[in-house]
């Protein structure tokens, strides 16, 4: 499961799919990461898995989230992934799909055109 993170100082959000649909411990997280010294304001979404923390960045760093996050085991380090790489992962899905479209429809009118030809080669 990826955990997308995007951070700019002062303000990180994370999604969380295993928070989809889970309202109750939406609200505790929320709760919990609202009495973190430094954390000014939470917003946990249960219908996208997304928690957004505003913080003093003079006062606490990205990282000390993430651990709490890590801490309470809805993210891993191996599952954190930035937003370049979510992004390009997303656009590489993209071209491979539509680089299979592309040469199906190739295919489909060579064998249109070509079909019975090829065919009697075949044969």
């Amino acid at each position: 499961m990826v955990h997308y993170v995007h951070h700019i100082p002062g303000r990180l959000r994370v999604k969380i799919p295993a928070l989809r649909n889970q309202k109750k411990m939406c609200c505790s997280l929320q709760n919990d990461l609202a009495g973190y010294f430094g954390v000014r304001k939470t917003r946990v979404n249960p219908s996208t898995g997304s928690v957004i923390v505003e913080y003093d960045y003079r006062l606490r760093q990205a990282d000390d989230i993430l651990a709490v996050l890590k801490q309470k085991r809805l993210i891993s380090d191996q599952n954190i992934v930035s937003k370049d790489a979510f992004l390009r992962g997303k656009a590489e899905k993209v071209g491979e799909k539509i680089g299979k479209a592309l040469i199906g429809k190739v295919a489909e009118k060579t064998l249109q055109a070509h079909g019975l030809s090829i065919l009697a080669a075949l044969i």
